[in-house]
């Protein structure tokens, strides 16, 4: 068997070659790396600006849906509904003829720029409510009109969480059987007005006393 010498200039030189050859693959597969890195980060990039393309044709198409036009009698019902709910919230805020505005306007409560000068923006930002028992609601009633703090509740934990004022007392269980027993004799504006609260109080209270449910 035939033996190959090698000078030591021979083993030095093939051991750079295989030196080489290895650095070389190496820098290919950093190469590939970075490249599969840069497709990968503009295939994000891309999807995201598909996403956000998606999310602004839907809104235009909100807008364009909500045009009174396009809406059947139904809808058209619903929109104008959710209007007046925008409106009113405005009136309370602003208005100082709005017997409420001293409850919001008149206490520092405000309406975000974002729904103040646009209805659509409202309506995108809180959507439809789950039905007509449904009512605007702060969740800190401190707080302002603004995403983040307001909701759609149920009319009676709306009626919960409104601020009492000095205006419309609550009754206590001793004038609320008085009450039944003053509305003999007398109307219920009289019977309002020696409690100092709302004749509305009175309907309602005398409602449910007659159903059993107080």
């Amino acid at each position: 068997m035939a033996f190959y010498y090698r000078t030591p200039e021979q083993v030095a030189a093939s051991d750079a070659k295989r030196a080489n050859t290895i650095a070389a693959k190496r820098e290919k597969r950093v190469a590939l790396s970075e490249q599969r890195k840069r497709e990968l980060f503009a295939r994000r990039i891309e999807e995201r600006d598909r996403q956000r393309a998606e999310r602004e044709q839907t809104k235009a198409d909100a807008r364009k849906s909500m045009r009174l036009g396009n809406l059947n009698e139904e809808e058209r019902r619903i929109f104008l509904l959710h209007r007046l709910v925008w409106n009113a919230m405005k009136f309370r805020c602003y208005n100082p003829k709005c017997k409420q505005f001293k409850d919001y306007g008149g206490r520092g409560i405000s309406v975000c720029d974002r729904w103040l000068e646009s209805f659509d923006n409202f309506l995108l930002d809180m959507n439809f409510r789950p039905d007509d028992d449904h009512q605007l609601d702060r969740i800190d009633n401190n707080g302002n009109y603004e995403p983040g703090n307001c909701r759609w509740v149920p009319r009676a934990i709306n009626m919960k969480n409104q601020r009492r004022t000095g205006r419309f007392p609550a009754l206590s269980d001793d004038q609320k059987r008085s009450v039944f027993q003053d509305s003999v004799t007398m109307t219920v504006k009289e019977i309002a007005e020696k409690y100092n609260v709302n004749r509305q109080v009175i309907y309602s209270l005398l409602a449910k006393m007659r159903n059993g449910t107080v």
